[in-house]
């Protein structure tokens, strides 16, 4: 640091023993010799050099004015400290992060608010730069606390350099060139989840124009790669885990902050695992990641409801897994049958009914999925559904920003496949005549006049399908009896 002049007059140390304690805490926060650091603290109290200082202190004199003396706390005087150190701010981050520490030493207090305060500033440097050793392996980020408490990850000086690295190898044009780039990061630092989130993501857009059986072979060796990246960030969390949040923000930490990567961490190894069969992996990703989507409290993003676009991802896992349980029926809306989120509700209410193996219950809500679906879209999905051909590929969970109503059965392949007996059954009465007649009546109807007169001839409209569905039911199974 250079020379400092005097801020708001001069200040007598209580002893000379107290002033080296003081002169020897800052030149260790500061990294500067201590000799140096004498110079510097003594014209900052108003003497003219170290010597003049010392030979004050024997002559008797009142000590101060501390900073609990003063009608403002010393906050004009700590306000004259910052502005002066603000001009000789140093340009790395880990120094110019301790020169903004200095006015908090408290050199300007008693000799017990000058502990108190500097027992303060000693956790915020051993929390942004801890001192582990070799064992503990490299610090990237730590676990820390919102001001409402909710758990945040604050990047060490190492954490930092390596995020900048990253932003410019994703400044590279050529996607090539950026993976080659962020591969020798990741052998670098094995441990830093985002670089290995980054690597990931890029790696995913590659894996994308592939196509057959090395795309497959890739997208497990991808999914293998998230399930480590998401354990890299809970280890960072450690037991503040239950206290994540899933939002971008902006908080004040002078190494930067993250809320974002975990949850995006989980959103990513969800879909691999549905991708890759293991949809019981993607229910754990997706519930942990859920937990996380609270009333928010932080700034400038919101939580929205599902920030990460999984809601409809948990609900067809869970489907291909026997985890969703109907509980009563939903019907659609007559008047707006196409409506999205209730067509969504309606199919994967039919989709838990074949799964849990209830064909009554199958049989009772077809005609709500004909009015939704369509009676060929739902032949072909299941047709699909129920070839098993390891040639085909499996279900791309990956490139999907949203999953539509209409490939809710398409996504839930492995449901037909374990109820095959009743998925063969709704096949064949998908075929029957009276049944495709029924439901062209429905979808071409058009109902001229009031809305009352309108609704009583669409409920017939459906009655008549939903009499159709049972009597070719009826016969399939008398069929199948024989």
């Amino acid at each position: 640091m250079d020379p400092m002049t005097s801020i708001g007059g001069r200040f007598v140390p209580p002893s000379a023993k107290d002033f080296s304690v003081r002169a020897r805490r800052l030149s260790l926060l500061t990294d500067q010799p201590l000799q140096r650091i004498q110079e510097w603290l003594s014209r900052l109290y108003g003497f003219s050099n170290a010597h003049e200082l010392r030979q004050s202190l024997k002559r008797p004199a009142s000590p101060g004015p501390y900073d609990e003396a003063l009608d403002d706390g010393g906050a004009r005087r700590l306000q004259g400290f910052r502005v002066a150190l603000a001009a000789q701010r140093p340009r790395d981050p880990v120094q110019a992060f301790k020169c903004d520490l200095v006015p908090d030493m408290g050199l300007f207090a008693s000799p017990e608010g000058h502990e108190e305060r500097y027992a303060k500033v000693g956790a915020l440097v051993d929390f942004y730069m801890p001192r582990g050793g070799e064992a503990a392996g490299p610090s990237y980020a730590n676990a820390g606390y919102s001001s409402a408490g909710e758990a945040v990850l604050y990047r060490t000086p190492l954490g930092k350099t390596v995020y900048d690295a990253v932003g410019r190898a994703m400044d590279l044009a050529s996607g090539a060139e950026r993976i080659t780039r962020l591969k020798d990061l990741a052998r670098q630092h094995p441990l830093d989840p985002w670089l290995q989130a980054e690597l990931l993501d890029e790696e995913l857009e590659t894996a994308a124009g592939l196509g057959g059986l090395v795309k497959r072979a890739e997208t497990q060796r991808l999914y293998r790669r998230s399930r480590k990246v998401v354990a890299l960030f809970r280890k960072l969390y450690g037991d503040k885990e239950h206290l994540a949040i899933a939002t971008k923000l902006i908080v004040n930490a002078p190494f930067g902050a993250d809320a974002y990567g975990y949850a995006r961490a989980l959103a990513i190894a969800g879909r691999l695992a549905m991708t890759t069969g293991d949809h019981g992996d993607a229910v754990r990703k997706f519930q942990r990641l859920l937990r996380m989507d609270r009333t928010p409290r932080l700034p400038p993003e919101p939580i929205s409801r599902d920030p990460m676009g999984v809601e409809r991802f948990f609900d067809v896992a869970r489907l291909n897994i026997g985890r969703w349980r109907s509980r009563a029926r939903v019907r659609p809306d007559l008047e707006n049958p196409y409506e999205e989120r209730r067509a969504w509700r309606v199919l994967c209410d039919f989709a838990a009914c074949v799964a849990a193996g209830d064909a009554m219950d199958a049989r009772i809500r077809l005609a709500d999925v004909l009015l939704v679906h369509g009676r060929s879209a739902l032949r072909a999905d299941l047709a699909e559904g129920l070839t098993d051909d390891p040639e085909r590929p499996s279900f791309n969970f990956i490139d999907l920003g949203l999953l539509d109503a209409d490939k809710v059965f398409l996504a839930t392949a492995p449901l037909w496949r374990a109820q095959e007996t009743l998925s063969r059954l709704i096949l064949e009465v998908l075929k029957d005549r009276a049944v495709a007649r029924a439901e062209a009546a429905l979808v071409m109807l058009s109902v001229p006049g009031d809305r009352a007169q309108a609704q009583k001839t669409r409920l017939a409209t459906m009655e008549t399908l939903e009499r159709a569905i049972d009597r070719a039911w009826a016969r399939k199974v008398q069929g199948a009896g024989r």
